[in-house]
């Protein structure tokens, strides 16, 4: 992955240090195939004032497959539509979402919100050559519409705060899901994986000059109210 969450957060904290809007936060992810097939890695950043989550997608499997689905959580179901999905894959199309009441069934990773797919399900459809081929990267961008949406960052979706999916065999949920198909593999394997995300940790060293930024930020906003 190209990007970085601390280089993303450190850009939104000096650009709100100098007075300009800042009103993103980022996230990066990472996961593998349950069954040893498919891995991902992503990078999700949240617009608190445009109301959008944009997620970039990267294939980093060893294998020759595709990345074919994926699926995130409503935090606290602030979200109450989905009012715009851009994709620069035109395979994909959304999944899921508060407006439709139904959620994703992204067995055997849990039942999510919102998400997308190139086929009208989480297990997709047709013949597994579409979506994100091995070493390729796409952008998702979701708008919403909802209740205090300017209070959430990236990690409400992704993160220690964030809602996690509702397991179909029971356990711990998960906060992000992909669906892996079309591994040239038989009979070795089933052709396809599922893999849930986990959140990449900010260094402690970082996190803590991160948060002594933006504890001086939140003084530099309070005095600059004071004194107006």
């Amino acid at each position: 992955m190209k990007y970085s969450s601390v280089a993303f957060g450190l850009a939104g904290l000096l650009s709100l240090s100098s007075g300009a809007y800042a009103g993103t936060t980022s996230v990066e992810l990472l996961g593998f195939g349950i069954n040893g097939l498919g891995s991902f890695e992503a990078t999700a950043t949240y617009d608190d004032e445009a109301f959008t989550l944009s997620i970039l997608l990267e294939n980093t499997s060893e294998e020759e497959g595709f990345l074919t689905a994926f699926a995130f959580n409503n935090p606290g179901n602030a979200v109450t539509d989905v009012t715009g999905f851009v994709r620069t894959d035109a395979d994909f199309r959304l999944l899921g979402g508060p407006s439709y009441d139904d959620s994703v069934n992204s067995s055997p990773l849990g039942y999510f919100d919102v998400g997308a797919s190139t086929g009208r399900s989480w297990e997709g459809g047709g013949a597994p050559s579409a979506g994100i081929a091995v070493g390729d990267a796409e952008t998702f961008t979701f708008t919403f519409a909802g209740t205090d949406l300017h209070l959430l960052t990236a990690s409400s979706f992704f993160g220690a705060a964030g809602e996690l999916s509702a397991p179909t065999g029971g356990g711990d949920g998960y906060m992000f899901a992909v669906r892996f198909r079309g591994f040239e593999c038989e009979p070795d394997c089933a052709g396809s994986d599922k893999a849930p995300g986990d959140v990449v940790p900010v260094p402690p060293a970082v996190a803590l000059f991160l948060t002594g930024i933006g504890m001086l930020v939140a003084y530099s906003r309070r005095r600059k109210i004071a004194v107006s």
